[in-house]
């Protein structure tokens, strides 16, 4: 891909560029404790069944749960939602108060203003895309990132141009401001909608995946690695000095944090912060997967428990990679009795990336855990494929049969 060859770079936000942390795709579950907190908050007396019934009305408009293409304003959903209450606050405020009774926190990714900035540097002009969250004000979306939105030349949202993805017309509407012909246009997205609204406004498009590696966005692997092990290099004298107590924890959190941000090692940060050099005990733990360090038998354990992709996917599997780079000769076990397919993103990331740096940092076996009918056959089957030429696969039933020695 070639930037030039576009007039327009456009991205689409959630799950691209940001995300609201912690929260799924439909937040349907989440809009009683919203509207339960406007009952608290002005007093409204309501009973479990008035939350419920205005829950169940939010939800039958949520796009997630019923496909709409057409845009409804937040003030005419609460309205109809909050239609059978006996007192009734003033709607405007009461949506705000919704809002932040779910709890939100934006965070910008890593890499999206280095994107922004690449694009811009070459002359091209950057708008991002959005279907709102349900409800939400346009006005409260746009302030809870405003450091990313003002690096856009426009923001346009569902209620923006009136329609949601994979409607044509929010592309159509960017190709129109901008004064130029929407085959001029690359989309970028991290859905399968957004790859339908490309298609069907007659544009380009990219995952947020591909277009991050592309020859002229990317930071070079190397280059990348280069300064990973700088960075790592760096920790370990931090990491002594408090040890010895040349350094007070107030002096190293405040110099950790200044080489993480000088150096640009967010993401690696967060993976260490998940490790911390624990042996036998857990060294990562999330909702979609537990890593573990077995000292006696020198493995690092990655338990999936349930379906994941792209990050909540790779950073398990960044973590197993710096246990398995701190422990010469450490084997990898993959307990996937509770498992899944993977996404086809993360299964080429798999095979380009982790089972190579795994060979390099010194592991020779990959064990799988697999369950009495071996559910995830051709999928772990395919991954030996794709990586047999560098380590040593074996099936086995439980942690006990692994024998690195």
């Amino acid at each position: 891909m070639k930037l030039e060859n576009y007039k327009a770079i456009v991205f689409d936000l959630g799950g691209t560029l940001m995300e609201f942390e912690g929260m799924p795709l439909n937040w349907s579950d989440y809009y009683y404790q919203g509207f339960n907190k406007i009952n608290e908050l002005f007093g409204l007396g309501l009973s479990d069944a008035d939350i419920d019934k205005s829950t169940e009305i939010l939800k039958s408009y949520n796009p997630r749960n019923k496909y709409r293409e057409y845009e409804i304003m937040p003030v005419v959903l609460f309205d109809e939602a909050m239609a059978g209450w006996s007192n009734i606050p003033d709607i405007r405020e009461a949506i705000e108060v919704f809002f932040s009774g779910i709890g939100l926190k934006a965070k910008v990714f890593d890499y999206s203003k280095k994107l922004i900035a690449i694009c811009k540097k070459h002359g091209i002009k950057v708008a991002c895309l959005t279907d709102l969250p349900n409800g939400m004000p346009d006005s409260l979306f746009r302030d809870s990132i405003p450091d990313i939105i003002k690096q856009f030349d426009l923001y346009v949202s569902s209620q923006t141009c009136g329609y949601r993805k994979p409607n044509k017309a929010g592309l159509k509407y960017i190709a129109e401001q901008f004064g130029i012909d929407v085959k001029d246009i690359l989309f970028v997205g991290d859905e399968d909608k957004d790859r339908k609204t490309a298609d069907n406004a007659g544009c380009s498009f990219m995952h947020i995946d591909e277009f991050k590696k592309c020859e002229e966005t990317e930071i070079s692997e190397k280059e990348f690695e280069k300064k990973k092990t700088l960075f790592l290099e760096q920790k370990k004298t931090l990491d002594s000095f408090l040890k010895t107590g040349a350094i007070s924890q107030l002096q190293y959190d405040k110099s950790y944090g200044d080489l993480v941000k000088k150096m640009g090692m967010e993401s690696v940060a967060q993976v260490l912060g998940y490790y911390n050099g624990l042996k036998n005990v857990c060294a990562y733990e999330s909702e979609y997967c537990d890593v573990y360090y077995i000292e006696h038998k020198n493995v690092v354990i990655v338990h999936w428990k349930k379906y994941c992709e792209l990050e909540e996917y790779r950073n398990p599997l960044e973590c197993a990679l710096i246990i398995i780079k701190d422990h010469p000769g450490c084997d990898y076990v993959a307990d996937t009795r509770d498992g899944f397919e993977d996404n086809p993103l993360d299964t080429k990331w798999v095979a380009e990336y982790f089972m190579p740096k795994a060979k390099e940092y010194g592991c020779r076996i990959i064990y799988f855990i697999i369950d009495g009918e071996n559910s995830l056959k051709d999928e772990l089957e395919g991954q030996e494929k794709d990586s047999r030429a560098l380590l040593e696969f074996r099936y086995i039933y439980g942690i006990e049969e692994v024998n690195n020695g």
